[in-house]
């Protein structure tokens, strides 16, 4: 069963991208750097930044009250961009928990998106 969407395949490519996500066809693994969608930040009136917004906005639904509060303040959704420390204080947890549940948020959907566009297959686990 697809999940109705009102954004482009391109747009979906291009915010898995941006927030670093596995399942994007052009992944290549980086680590230890900052988030490409950091430098669309600086301009909110970018192409680009609208872009990443569109698909972040269809896919806010999905999330947890908390996972949206998260998101919301790291890209800048109808505030100005907060910095995982700044979002930690908000949420009452400290800038690396921030940080993990910024990734689990992500990973959500990157995953929903996924399920829509059908970019990669899951694979099964290995029992070791």
């Amino acid at each position: 069963m697809g999940i109705e969407v009102d954004f482009t395949k391109e747009d979906a490519i291009f915010f898995l991208d941006m927030t670093n996500s596995p399942i994007s066809p052009n992944h290549k693994p980086v680590f230890f750097k900052r988030m490409p969608f950091f430098q669309l930040l600086s301009d909110k009136e970018s192409r680009d930044y609208k872009r990443f917004i569109n698909v972040y906005d269809a896919m806010r639904e999905i999330l947890s009250e908390r996972d949206r509060v998260i998101l919301d303040c790291s890209y800048g959704y109808q505030c100005e961009p907060l910095n995982l420390r700044q979002i930690g204080e908000k949420i009452g947890v400290t800038r690396e928990r921030t940080r993990q549940l910024r990734y689990q948020a992500q990973r959500k959907v990157s995953y929903r998106i996924n399920k829509s566009f059908k970019f990669k297959k899951r694979f099964p686990r290995k029992n070791i």
